[in-house]
């Protein structure tokens, strides 16, 4: 466990470098900004030899409604009031287009995760039934892995 925020420079240099990892920053980017979502990936990236990379994101249009539903009473689906998402992504390729030694090899849906219906409540469970067809709603919320 290293100490620090993912947005400081150092923290990184205390971690071998020597080989091919596995990142996982599950519920992490869309509290960044943008331009700290891709400094930290090009830190990563330049870090190792080679790898992958996974993490959630929610689009765009998820980060306007998560500030809608956190106003919802009685809904803790999309956490605390007091916590904003900053960061959404649209096109899983943008980061292609950031980093071009990074390749996206899988884009799933949050609607297609195993046992999502379980996990969510009122609102939000309806939401996820909506037409999966609709790219906005589709695209809401994706986990994404690249190789680099």
């Amino acid at each position: 466990m290293i100490g620090s925020s993912v947005t400081e420079k150092a923290w990184l240099n205390q971690i071998p470098s020597d080989r091919p990892v596995l990142i996982i920053a599950e519920g992490l980017l869309y509290y960044l900004t943008e331009d700290e979502v891709k400094i930290l990936l090009k830190r990563l990236v330049n870090h190792f030899p080679g790898g992958q990379i996974t993490f959630d994101t929610f689009s765009t249009f998820g980060v306007r409604m998560q500030r809608f539903l956190q106003r919802l009473p009685n809904s803790r689906a999309m956490g605390n009031p007091g916590v904003r998402l900053k960061w959404g992504l649209n096109n899983p390729h943008e980061i292609e287009e950031w980093m071009p030694q990074v390749k996206l090899i899988t884009e799933l849906s949050g609607a297609d995760l195993p046992d999502i219906m379980k996990m969510s409540e009122g609102i939000i469970r309806q939401m996820i039934t909506i037409p999966s067809h609709i790219p906005q709603i589709r695209r809401g919320l994706m986990m994404l892995r690249y190789q680099f």
